[in-house]
């Protein structure tokens, strides 16, 4: 199983001396909640320095399309075309579409985040001849092992990070604030803010950008305890990195070559103590109190 992390330009140089098998970039302006989205220019030569370390490339194109955008999608995978790469991280079908006019289907990368639910769904695209899908984020471990025997192509899991549980392309901050007048939404522009539940007492993290408005999990996920397991059905392992600080983003990473390598970290479970499973061990239908 290769492990990706997703990077930014800050964070690259310390992530390429690691045994890492490669990192995740996002492309300007059509990636959203990533670490970084970066222009042409930019990326041409970020890419290539990780290529120089020994690692290999995905970019990040997830975000939801319009019609207003294929212009500029086709212009910014033309661009991608010259780079140095090794595949094409999507959600929307217009890249799809885009890529197979400009000859690049066999990057491409199927990331819907919560629709590939089903080994039929992997099915379905496996006579596009994509590289790979990655698989939902709802799933249970006995799930992806299910999928794993079937599947017709490569497998791709988000095994750590925090779990975006709602998009909206409206702005909700900035509604709420011209609803109340109590403040400008433009200040907040892409920080994280929290929600709290009057009901509840747990926080939401969520952030609003050009994209909409998301918001997240209040724990993140680690996969600790499932790595052996996923090891042995997934092709790639994806870290996802948004949210933590550098300095953690370098010890989680750590922890996870380690196990990698068939070791365990010590002290590991105190660490992580702020973080859960996800669903690895909670079927979506089920509540908390209900699962054995």
């Amino acid at each position: 199983m290769q492990l990706y992390v997703m990077s930014d330009d800050s964070l690259l140089e310390e992530l390429l001396d690691k045994e890492i098998d490669g990192i995740i970039l996002g492309v300007a302006p059509f990636a959203h909640r990533v670490r970084g989205a970066f222009s042409p220019d930019v990326l041409a030569g970020l890419s290539a320095r990780a290529k120089r370390a020994g690692k290999k490339v995905f970019f990040m194109m997830n975000a939801v399309m319009f019609e207003d955008d294929l212009p500029h999608l086709e212009e910014r995978l033309d661009a991608v075309r010259s780079m140095l790469f090794d595949g094409i991280i999507f959600a929307d079908l217009a890249v799809l579409n885009i890529a197979r006019r400009l000859g690049l289907e066999n990057y491409l990368i199927y990331h819907p985040e919560t629709y590939t639910t089903h080994p039929g769904d992997v099915s379905f695209f496996a006579p596009a001849d994509i590289h790979a899908v990655v698989l939902s984020r709802e799933l249970t471990l006995d799930a992806i092992e299910a999928f794993a025997e079937t599947s017709a192509l490569p497998l791709a899991f988000v095994g750590h990070g925090y779990v975006n549980v709602f998009h909206s392309y409206r702005r909700l901050l900035k509604t709420f604030a011209e609803h109340t007048g109590d403040f400008d939404a433009d200040c907040y522009e892409g920080v994280r803010l929290s929600l709290l539940e009057r009901e509840r007492e747990t926080e939401y993290p969520f952030v609003q950008d050009a994209h909409g408005t998301h918001v997240y999990r209040t724990l993140p996920r680690a996969s600790f305890n499932a790595f052996d397991r996923l090891g042995e059905v997934l092709d790639y392992f994806f870290i996802d990195t948004l949210f933590y600080e550098r300095k953690r983003v370098l010890d989680i990473v750590d922890d996870y070559i380690t196990l990698n390598k068939g070791e365990t970290p010590d002290a590991l479970h105190e660490r992580y103590s702020d973080h859960d499973e996800g669903f690895l061990r909670l079927p979506t239908h089920e509540r908390k109190g209900d699962a054995g």
